[in-house]
Formats: C-alpha cells, sequence, structure tokens
C-alpha cells in the first residue's frame, strides 16, 4: 500500500498550497516554477487523503501529456516554462464555457456512483487545465473539445466512487479517515463501515456506475456543450 507520513503529507501540501517548504523551524519559498510530482507504482493502493490528492493538478496516467498532439516535451528551461504559463494566463474562456465546467463538476459530485465528489478546487483547476489544452493546439481560446479532452485528467484523482470502496483494500484507519457523506459539509464526524455495510446494496450499485473514468465520461456525452 502506498501512504505517506503525516510529516510528510503536511509538507507537500504547504509546497504545493503556500510554495513554500518547512526547513529547521522556518519556512523556505520554493521557486515559481517548482514543481511536485507524486509517482504512485503501479499495482499498489493508494492510500493518500483525498484532500491531499485534490492539490494536484493532473492525473498524468489519464494521457494529458499526450495532449499535444502526441508530442511533449519533458525537459523545458525555467524561461520556457514561465513564458508558457503566460501564454495559458492569457487563454481566453468564454461565460458559456465557464457555465459548461460547473455543470460537469455539479452532476460529478452529485452521480449516484459518487461517494466522494470533487471539491470546489475542481473548478478553476479544470480552467485551468483547458487553457493548457488551448495553448497545445496553438489557440488563445477554449473550445468544448478542450473541456471533454482534459476532463477524466483533471477529475478522477478528485472523486471517490462506491466501485473503488469496493476495489480497493481501503484499510480501516482510511475509512475512519473519510467523513461520511451526510456530514462532509457540516460535521467532522467520521466514517467507518463494518464489511457488512459496504455489501449488498452498495455491492449491486458499484457494479452498475462503473470507475470514476466512466462516470466523467458518460457525464461529459450526456451533458450539451455551448453551441
Amino acid at each position: 500500500a502506498l501512504s505517506l507520513a503525516t510529516d510528510t503529507l503536511e509538507c507537500l501540501a504547504r509546497i504545493i498550497t503556500h510554495r513554500s517548504l518547512p526547513l529547521q523551524g522556518g519556512q523556505h519559498p520554493v521557486g515559481d516554477t517548482f514543481t511536485v510530482v507524486l509517482v504512485i507504482p503501479e499495482g499498489a493502493v493508494q492510500q493518500l487523503p483525498v484532500t491531499l490528492m485534490d492539490l494536484f493538478l493532473f492525473d498524468a496516467t489519464t494521457s494529458i501529456l499526450n495532449i499535444r498532439k502526441g508530442k511533449t516535451d519533458l525537459m523545458m528551461s525555467e524561461k520556457s516554462i514561465v513564458k508558457l504559463r503566460k501564454q495559458v494566463e492569457a487563454v481566453y474562456i468564454s461565460p458559456d464555457i465557464r457555465h459548461y465546467i460547473r455543470e460537469i463538476v455539479i452532476k460529478l459530485r452529485n452521480d449516484e456512483g459518487v461517494y466522494w465528489g470533487p471539491s470546489p478546487r475542481a473548478v478553476p483547476s479544470f480552467e485551468k487545465a483547458i487553457k493548457i489544452a488551448a495553448v497545445f493546439d496553438g489557440l488563445q481560446f477554449v473550445t468544448p473539445t478542450h473541456v471533454s479532452k482534459v476532463a477524466v485528467a483533471v477529475l478522477s484523482h478528485r472523486v471517490i466512487t462506491h466501485k473503488s470502496l469496493m476495489m480497493t483494500a481501503f484499510s480501516a484507519a482510511t475509512y475512519s479517515s473519510l467523513p461520511s457523506t451526510s456530514a462532509a459539509a457540516s460535521s467532522s464526524s467520521t466514517f467507518s463501515p463494518s464489511p457488512a455495510s459496504i455489501s449488498g446494496p452498495m455491492q449491486q450499485q458499484q457494479q452498475q456506475q462503473g470507475t470514476a473514468q466512466d462516470i466523467i465520461n458518460r457525464i461529459i456525452r450526456t451533458e450539451p456543450p455551448p453551441a
């Protein structure tokens, strides 16, 4: 199983959110181009808090690195990264596209196959991702195609499905760290289901709903894009 010590989790979260590294009792700022890449070994059981996973922009295993017409420059200078970032910031997103993104996130959060849906952080991350896709396509504006192209990459790691609760060997500690669906918005209560409580109806439901990628793709197919 893949798990990290509490101090390591806190360090990662601070680097991503505050651009600083806790060091020798103080805070050491990291560069603007400093990037955190989390590598999860194939076949490893992920036991990282969903709140930490939510800080990452992409799930690179879902081919986001290939959106540049199958070609990706993995080695870039700091100057090139800064230039690319400015290009991304200048990309235009229409109000209709913004509404389209929000509808997708809301429907994913409320889908019956989803146990834990994307947080409010998903929307600005989604917008940044489609801007990146537009730049890779040589455009200064985004289209509905960019939305469908990056949806799985930017949303799948922010979601826990009922199916994943059944198929992944979560430890009791992992279960207890997840708030129940009803308490998630307003309570600090934790949810520690017994084996009996995650069988029966839930087992039947997870067989019907599929993975996070399946659910996201279904929503993309059924949510009409802006004209």
